[in-house]
């Protein structure tokens, strides 16, 4: 699907403050993002949204991924050309630089559970973001390529052949992965309804705020929700009792290999006829941003 550009908002989505506005990538530019909400950020939540996208960005889960699968970046000339991983044989481990072209497709998944609104479920105790599970899906394994002589470290330590394991950091903060899911949330909702059309939404504590309960609107959904097409990611929306949900995959591999979850988001409450309109309507409407550079299955 080619690019969308919803119709500009005017005010702050997060706070409502009217004036110099930027534009919201609603998947985030640095993983590919192309639906674009004009004049939807102030400054100020600007500079806390990007926090928690950098951090992610650049985190070893992302940051490898985004290199190998070449997606953009706003500072093209500082990404680094390899990763540090970590290789042990015969009981010796050696730290490495990865290349880029040779980096395993791997990413680390987060599960959760439903959200607490959706299921009447307790909110989890502590405050963070409760993640039921965490797995590293591989969508391909390639032919390793390392920065430096390898070769002759193997060779100081007299080891011929050997046996390796190579362990890789794919680390994440589940709390940064909720607030962003939060994000695109809202934004790909009132890109479709408009922020008139919100007699409530839920989130906006969740984006910039301190709230200590993110599980109560962002979590995995239990359905089978079955997206089409090759898209890298993937953002839909229904509409239940006046209340928007939305649906998004992040990081979706090619055909035949596991999929990771879908994720869903309870963004706010329609007013009464925007509502009743909605749900005659068909509000099953994914968006699609860039396509899935990984191997064929």
């Amino acid at each position: 699907m080619e690019a969308i550009r919803f119709a500009p908002v005017g005010r702050c989505i997060y706070c409502e403050a009217p004036g110099t506005l930027s534009d919201e990538h609603i998947v985030p530019y640095g993983i590919g993002g192309r639906v674009v909400l004009p004049e939807a950020s102030c400054a100020q939540c600007a500079t806390v949204t990007s926090a928690f996208e950098l951090r992610l960005l650049r985190s070893g889960n992302w940051w490898p991924l985004r290199r190998a699968l070449d997606l953009a970046s706003r500072r093209a000339r500082k990404q680094p050309d390899a990763f540090r991983g970590t290789v042990r044989a015969s009981g010796e481990s050696f730290e490495v630089d990865i290349k880029v072209a040779s980096h395993p497709l791997v990413v680390l998944v987060l599960d959760f559970d439903p959200p607490c609104h959706l299921t009447g479920a307790p909110i989890p105790a502590g405050g963070a973001t409760h993640a039921i599970a965490q797995r590293v899906s591989a969508w391909h394994v390639r032919a390793f390529q390392f920065h430096g002589d390898f070769d002759a470290v193997f060779d100081r330590a007299n080891l011929r052949m050997p046996r390796a394991e190579l362990t890789l950091q794919v680390d994440m903060s589940a709390n940064d992965l909720a607030r962003l899911l939060a994000k695109i949330a809202l934004g790909w909702a009132i890109g479709r309804y408009g922020l008139s059309a919100f007699d409530e939404i839920f989130l906006r504590d969740l984006i910039i705020g301190d709230t200590v309960e993110p599980n109560r609107w962002v979590g995995a959904t239990p359905l089978d929700v079955r997206f089409d097409g090759r898209s890298l990611h993937v953002v839909s929306d229904s509409v239940v009792d006046n209340e928007v949900i939305v649906h998004v995959q992040l990081f979706r591999p090619p055909a035949g290999w596991e999929q990771p979850p879908t994720y869903q988001v309870v963004v706010g409450r329609l007013g009464d006829q925007m509502g009743r309109d909605a749900m005659e309507q068909s509000t099953h409407a994914p968006a699609t941003d860039g396509p899935v550079k990984g191997p064929a299955a």
